[in-house]
């Protein structure tokens, strides 16, 4: 009753790339300019490490047994996911530990959730992160139920991964376990 004049939209959506979207909104008539919108998704994850790329297989050599740590991207590189475990004679892999770290929105900061096959779990927070720097608090339980809180400062150099505990809080004391006393080097694995 306005007057008005009826007429059929056409809406379209083409995929541009990865993270890009464009909405064309036309007459089928093709009377008149299309409205076009075109969107990019933001990848806060992404965005957050600063060029900090933890994916690859790394290992650390552990008095002679091959520790590895798988790092993977999932999600459309919104998530890291994460399998450790000991490489065994035949070349198989052991899984003793799972992890996961994300984009939390809600609070503006990398987190990262590990669990272990003998009961360890931890909750990670990155403070800072660079292309060669990665500063994280953990905080959660050892394998004996035992509460630690660290910091673990992971610098990139080269092929090698190099992982230096600080600050670390265990049992409810200051106290540095013998294994995290001297820094811990992965070398990346070429496949």
């Amino acid at each position: 009753s306005g007057g008005g004049e009826t007429y059929e939209l056409l809406t379209t959506i083409e995929r541009l790339g990865e993270n890009r979207r464009r909405r064309t909104v036309a007459r089928a008539d093709g009377k008149e300019t299309p409205f076009i919108q075109q969107f990019t998704r933001v990848n806060h994850f992404v965005e957050a490490l600063s060029g900090w790329d933890p994916t690859g297989n790394w290992v650390t050599d552990m008095g002679g047994m091959a520790f590895v740590n798988e790092a993977r991207w999932s999600a459309d590189k919104r998530c890291v996911v994460t399998i450790e475990g000991i490489r065994m004679p035949d070349g198989s892999m052991n899984v003793t530990g799972n992890g996961l770290m994300w984009f939390d929105i809600h609070a503006r900061v990398i987190r990262q959730k590990y669990v272990t096959s003998t009961g360890m779990m931890l909750e990670g927070e990155v403070s800072s992160a660079s292309k060669n720097l990665l500063k994280m608090r953990y905080v959660g339980i050892d394998a004996e139920g035992v509460a630690l809180d660290a910091r673990i400062t992971t610098e990139l150099k080269g092929d090698q991964l190099i992982s230096t505990f600080s600050d670390m809080i265990y049992d409810g004391r200051a106290s540095t376990p013998a294994w995290a006393k001297q820094p811990m080097v992965a070398t990346r694995e070429q496949k």
